[in-house]
């Protein structure tokens, strides 16, 4: 890119398939009051999970952060929704947006957000995936303007992101081992192809 001015990273997914009764109805607050304090968003745990991310995008590029900053809302359904946690009732948490900025010159420059529904019908305004219910979007404002969408099929139950979590860090254990003592970043790492080719 000629000129970056900002580095957006985008999840959007339902998580209406999400059987942790502990992460859905208390950390996140699904289910709860609109006023509920759900602990993801009164703990500092939105930088404590999503600011490392920042932390090496900013190192990527070279830019030096000035501050972290979270924000979050919460939006409800009109009708009660079943999902796999049980009933969430009308009227109550059924969507959750957040997002974690990196602040470089006095502006959110890197930003890490998240749009999370228990349903399709939620929050019928903010962003959907253009390929499907999940997936993630990379967001390059500059010149040129850049978008990267990647969805991810629904035969997992929704389970995609964790599978492809799970294999960067399985794919990573050879060079962890070869590698000399001490911390190693996503930098630091090469990518992989799968092993489990099925040709």
């Amino acid at each position: 890119m000629d000129d970056v001015e900002a580095v957006r990273i985008q999840e959007i997914i339902n998580y209406g398939f999400y059987d942790q009764v502990e992460t859905m109805r208390v950390l996140f607050g699904f289910g709860q009051p609109l006023d509920y304090a759900a602990p993801l968003f009164t703990s500092g745990a939105l930088t404590e999970y999503w600011g490392g991310v920042i932390a090496l995008i900013a190192a990527r590029l070279g830019v030096q952060l000035e501050e972290i900053r979270e924000t979050h809302n919460v939006l409800a359904m009109d009708r009660d929704v079943e999902i796999a946690v049980g009933t969430i009732a009308a009227g109550t948490v059924a969507a959750i947006r957040f997002d974690v900025q990196g602040i470089v010159n006095g502006r959110p420059a890197i930003v890490v957000e998240h749009y999370t529904r228990i349903d399709t019908e939620a929050a019928p305004d903010w962003p959907r995936c253009a390929g499907g219910e999940n997936g993630y979007r990379i967001l390059l404002e500059g010149r040129p303007q850049l978008t990267c969408e990647v969805t991810m099929a629904d035969e997992h139950g929704g389970d995609g992101g964790l599978i492809a979590n799970g294999m960067r860090i399985v794919n990573a254990i050879p060079f962890v081992c070869d590698a000399e003592p001490g911390v190693l970043d996503t930098l630091a790492i090469p990518a992989v192809v799968s092993r489990n080719l099925r040709f």
